[in-house]
């Protein structure tokens, strides 16, 4: 309320409204300021009386831009009102009689039905729009405006990716934004050379500047606002930093905990005082009492922080959400704990919670993985340490359980902490039997692609077989934190310092099964496909004959570059790896020990005998990872049945008539029963390159010697039964 008329009555107000209406200048700020304050204390009859005349002076005066400011005010206390719509629109019409205001009104939806309010909004961009004005599009960007034509009703506007582009007055209303000189566009505009000078040397001044343009927004929002004029591409790492140094000790800047959480610029600075620690007191919507307690962690006064009385009331705030979210939010109790500690607060004997008993109750693996899967990323490692200071064997054991559950951000902390308390043992283990039995997690794939000098450390699988199990994992549609390793491992798959180092790492034959999988696999997007395959085939020439074929689909020349056994029977062998180097080796190791306690070893027989089947032992664990390295798992989709090879159903008749069918499939892959014979049997050798039709000379069939003429006649995909076997485990039969 201005000063002149703050302490007056309703009946002293009313005469000083009446003598304002004969003024020669309106004092119209002031009636909007008292219209306002009556509307909305419930006192709107003396208000639409009072507006009715300011209505009718305004008319008379033909003040078009005091009726749109009267308009808006009134909507304020006359939103609700369904005959507002129109009482608005005729008092508009009023005074925007010429050709350009009737079209004004006409493109700002008055008879659209749209709200009111978005009808005002449109209607004042349109009446700001004059020659030399500058405004935003968000296609078009920063423009400036030519000229107006009421005949056509169009305007004509040069925008920096579009000079003089036309615009209808509908669609101006609805998309434009008016800017000003402040505007940061309008800044570079003006002054692109002071600009850059602000974004090299003052890069928070040009975030605030920003923020006032845009209004409140995120990190990565700045980024796309401020990238690539007026930070380039590659300058925005360091711009960023510098600005977030600064922006820290700026009392007018709330920087949030967390990354896509907008930055608010405030119009005055903070104090914490009385008056805000009383209000902080009485909050009681926990989320809003974290966000206060890290503002005030924020601030730089540290005489408040440090304060006794603020002390107890920070206490009494964290003891109150503690007790709100004990057993629900677990990762509201970290983030309080981890405030505890750093403002010293997390002991009974310091005046604060009892941050030790309430970290116990977090223990539990479901709220262990709830916690840290929902806490800020600068909250994780210190709350591990936390936890570890507790309890460290029961932390680590818990972190160990949960690895497959944990996604990447957890899990890089995880094992870091892991590593750190002499766990590595165990947790190499846990990856190997993870990978041995394709049960790994997306998360866990990724970990291990990241890092390969750990992993060929650990022994845990040869490459080709990691890559096999990459692709594998992305063909499954996950959601959550799963899909979004996934899309880690996608981009993984497109960058060719990764390709370089995997790509290495493997032989011929490997690199060749992996660009094959890859190829006819359908995880990456074509694009994405085409540049995986073009940086292979740069960093390795030969690749490209692989991928010869005209269909891009691989023929059974190539599917021969490999080999190739079912995932079944893959499987398979790699459970007898397993027994081999789990029970069988260390059992025999065991009973070395126990022969040489016998003692004179020239005569021990059980030593010998030990020692003997060692070296049996080792050779067949040197055989079946030679083997488990050079021979592929698959489920032969993709294959093409035009000809007899591995993958294929096969029909052939016999001299007398009869029938029988064959399911060619790897070379570890046998089964009387349904007919699988292995693609290395001299059976599968005689028909391969067959087609349908064609005669071959084949074993006679029963007991008899000797061969017989045959015809092959029907070449086709596997049918379920075989695609079922393929996908079973010697475990699923039992």
């Amino acid at each position: 309320m201005p000063k002149e008329i703050k302490d007056r009555n309703d009946s002293e107000l009313e005469a000083w409204f009446l003598d304002a209406l004969a003024a020669e200048k309106l004092p119209l700020d002031h009636m909007l300021v008292l219209l306002a304050q009556f509307g909305a204390n419930e006192k709107t009859g003396m208000a639409n009386s009072w507006v009715g005349l300011l209505q009718d002076t305004l008319m008379e005066r033909g003040d078009k831009f005091g009726m749109f400011r009267l308009m808006k005010t009134v909507y304020t206390w006359r939103k609700q009102e369904s005959v507002f719509f129109k009482t608005c629109k005729d008092a508009l019409a009023s005074v925007f009689k010429d050709r350009l205001g009737t079209g004004f009104l006409g493109a700002a939806g008055f008879d659209q039905n749209l709200p009111v309010s978005e009808c005002l909004r449109r209607f004042e961009v349109l009446i700001e729009l004059k020659s030399g004005q500058f405004c935003y599009d968000k296609t078009w960007g920063f423009g400036i405006v030519q000229r107006l034509d009421d005949f056509y009703q169009k305007i004509v506007i040069n925008f920096d990716k579009k000079k003089g582009h036309q615009m209808s007055f509908v669609y101006a209303g609805e998309a434009l934004e008016i800017i000003g000189n402040d505007h940061i566009l309008t800044v570079q505009h003006n002054d692109p050379v002071k600009l850059a000078e602000l974004v090299k040397n003052n890069p928070a001044e040009v975030v605030k500047m920003a923020i006032r343009s845009y209004g409140p927004a995120s990190a990565p929002r700045l980024r796309e606002l401020l990238v690539p004029d007026p930070v380039k591409p590659d300058e925005w790492k360091i711009f960023w930093d510098e600005a977030r140094k600064m922006l820290k000790d700026d009392l007018l800047i709330d920087l949030p905990t967390k990354r896509n959480d907008p930055i608010h610029l405030r119009e005055k600075h903070r104090e914490y005082d009385e008056e805000w620690f009383a209000a902080f007191r009485s909050e009681r919507d926990v989320d809003r009492v974290l966000e206060l307690v890290a503002e005030l962690e924020a601030s730089t006064d540290d005489v408040v922080k440090t304060g006794r009385q603020w002390k107890e009331f920070l206490t009494d705030r964290f003891a109150f959400v503690v007790k709100g979210c004990f057993g629900k939010r677990p990762d509201i109790i970290v983030r309080v704990v981890m405030f505890a500690k750093r403002f010293g607060l997390d002991r009974v004997e310091d005046g604060g919670i009892d941050g030790i008993a309430i970290t116990r109750s977090l223990f539990a693996p479901e709220q262990f993985l709830l916690a840290i899967s929902k806490i800020p990323a600068r909250d994780l490692n210190g709350f591990v340490q936390y936890m570890s200071a507790c309890d460290a064997k029961l932390t680590a054991d818990v972190i160990l359980s949960l690895i497959p559950q944990m996604a990447i951000n957890v899990l890089n902390e995880g094992i870091t902490f892991l590593l750190q308390t002499m766990k590595e043992d165990d947790c190499a283990e846990l990856f190997r039997s993870r990978l041995m039995t394709r049960t790994a997690s997306p998360s866990m794939l990724l970990w291990v692609c990241r890092n390969l000098d750990r992993a060929a450390t650990w022994e845990l699988v040869n490459i080709s077989e990691l890559l096999a199990q990459v692709i594998d994992d992305l063909k499954e549609t996950k959601s959550g934190d799963d899909l979004k390793s996934q899309n880690q491992l996608k981009l993984l798959l497109t960058q060719k310092a990764w390709l370089e180092k995997v790509l290495a790492r493997m032989s011929a034959d490997q690199r060749a099964d992996f660009i094959i999988r890859l190829n006819i696999s359908r995880v990456l997007d074509d694009a994405a496909k085409r540049s995986a395959l073009a940086l292979m085939i740069k960093i390795y020439p030969e690749l490209k004959d692989i991928l010869s074929s005209k269909d891009e689909q691989p023929d059974e020349t190539i599917v021969r570059r490999g080999r190739f056994t079912s995932w079944r029977s893959y499987r398979e062998r790699q459970e007898q790896y397993k027994i081999l180097i789990e029970k069988t080796i260390p059992a025999n190791s065991r009973d070395i020990a126990i022969a040489r306690s016998y003692g004179d070893l020239r005569e021990n027989h059980e030593y010998k005998t030990a020692k003997e089947m060692q070296g049996i032992f080792l050779k067949r664990q040197g055989e079946i990872e030679r083997d488990l390295q050079v021979v592929k798992g698959t489920d032969f989709a993709g294959i093409p049945v035009n000809r007899v090879g591995m993958g294929t159903f096969v029909t052939i008749r016999r001299p007398n008539g009869s029938e029988q069918t064959f399911a060619v499939l790897g070379e570890w892959d046998r089964d009387e029963k349904l007919g699988i014979i292995s693609s290395e049997s001299k059976l599968a050798k005689l028909m391969e390159g067959r087609q349908e039709g064609d005669e071959v000379t084949l074993p006679a069939s029963g007991s008899g010697d000797g061969e017989e003429r045959c015809e092959i006649v029907k070449v086709m995909n596997l049918p379920d039964e075989i695609k079922q076997w393929v996908a079973g485990t010697a475990e699923q039969e039992k």
